[in-house]
C-alpha cells in the first residue's frame, strides 16, 4: 500500500509528457496501481491547486478541472474520509506496527 503525496501525484501527471522526474517514473513502473491510495488531504491540496490554476489560466484550469472530485461529489468525500482512516489502521495492524505506530486523525 502506498499513500501518495501531492508532489508524487504531480510528477505522475507529467509522465505522459515525458517531463516527470526519472526516479518517480522508475518507481511508478514497478508499482501495481491497486496499491496506490490518496488521502483526503492530498485530494484537497490538488483541488486547491486546480482552483488556483483556473484563476490564473482558464484554459489550463479547464483541463485540470476534470480531476476535481470532492466539491461536486460529496459521497466520494465521505467515503474517502472514512475509508482512508480504515485502510491506514488496517495497514498498521497487518504490518504488525500496532505497538510502534501512532495514528492521529484531525477532524
Amino acid at each position: 500500500m502506498y499513500l501518495l503525496d501531492t508532489n508524487v501525484v504531480s510528477e505522475l501527471r507529467k509522465i505522459r509528457q515525458g517531463k516527470a522526474d526519472p526516479g518517480v517514473m522508475r518507481w511508478a513502473e514497478g508499482v501495481v496501481s491497486n496499491d496506490l491510495y490518496l488521502s483526503v488531504i492530498t485530494i484537497q491540496e490538488l483541488e486547491i491547486g486546480i482552483l488556483l490554476a483556473e484563476r490564473r489560466d482558464q484554459e489550463k484550469g479547464k483541463t485540470r478541472a476534470m480531476c476535481r472530485v470532492s466539491f461536486e461529489t460529496a459521497e466520494y468525500t465521505a467515503n474517502a474520509d472514512a475509508l482512508d482512516t480504515l485502510r491506514i489502521l488496517e495497514a498498521i495492524r497487518l504490518l504488525g506496527l500496532t505497538k510502534k505506530a501512532r495514528f492521529y486523525q484531525a477532524l
